[in-house]
């Protein structure tokens, strides 16, 4: 790595827990941090010496992160002041969704452990309400299924059936298994294998192995409302 790589900084997205680990085994120092574009861009960061390779860290200097509109897990929105959050959005419209009371409502759902670490679950608008009224979020199931080998991406939509809500699971295969035979039985295997882990209300009810991949945003971020 030419003898000077002192860190390696990583954001944008989650990093799986078997990379990080797998990075810091071979030596590197490995920085996880979480923002947005609109808080310049930087709020927590986990350093080095940190057990919780889940979390994104604390807050930095000068940084206040509050949650607000808890669920009864303690999930909500993430809610921030700073001097690197932006003065406001061109669009009035924006700002006054954005910011109350001097704070920046991030879009972003998470919370804090009992050490101040602050964890991040998904974002309010991708939630899904089951039948029991708890709130599904999405992103942690699909990191589940992505650690199978099989699996490219993924995305888990809600679909009604006789007024009740089921999870679906819409899967890309990796090319090298898109032509190997009985994937439906492994897919299924893979499905059945999870969901013996998940609460009920959590299980996936049915899957879709799609043709093609998920369109995308410019940052590389699936585009989750492609599928209604």
């Amino acid at each position: 790595m030419g003898g000077n790589l002192r860190i390696i900084p990583c954001g944008a997205a989650r990093l799986d827990d078997e990379v990080f680990n797998f990075l810091m085994g071979l030596g590197f120092n490995i920085y996880k941090g979480y923002g947005l574009t609109e808080t310049s861009p930087i709020l927590t960061v986990m350093g080095i010496h940190s057990k919780k390779n889940n979390s994104v860290g604390m807050p930095l200097k000068e940084t206040q992160i509050k949650i607000v509109n808890e669920d009864k897990g303690g999930i909500g929105e993430i809610i921030v002041k700073g001097p690197q959050v932006m003065l406001g959005y061109y669009n009035k419209i924006q700002n006054e969704e954005a910011f109350k009371d001097g704070w920046f409502y991030t879009g972003d759902l998470g919370y804090f452990d009992k050490d101040g670490y602050l964890y991040i679950v998904g974002r309010i608008k991708n939630v899904i309400i089951a039948n029991n009224g708890e709130n599904i979020y999405p992103e942690e199931i699909e990191e589940k299924i992505l650690e199978y080998e099989f699996v490219k991406e993924v995305l888990i939509k809600p679909k009604e059936v006789k007024k009740e809500s089921h999870l679906v699971a819409h899967i890309v295969l990796e090319d090298d298994f898109k032509n190997k035979k009985n994937m439906d039985n492994t897919v299924k295997e893979m499905v059945d294998e999870l969901n013996s882990k998940l609460p009920v209300f959590k299980r996936i009810s049915d899957f879709v192995i799609e043709d093609k991949e998920f369109p995308k945003t410019s940052t590389l971020k699936i585009k989750r409302g492609i599928l209604g």
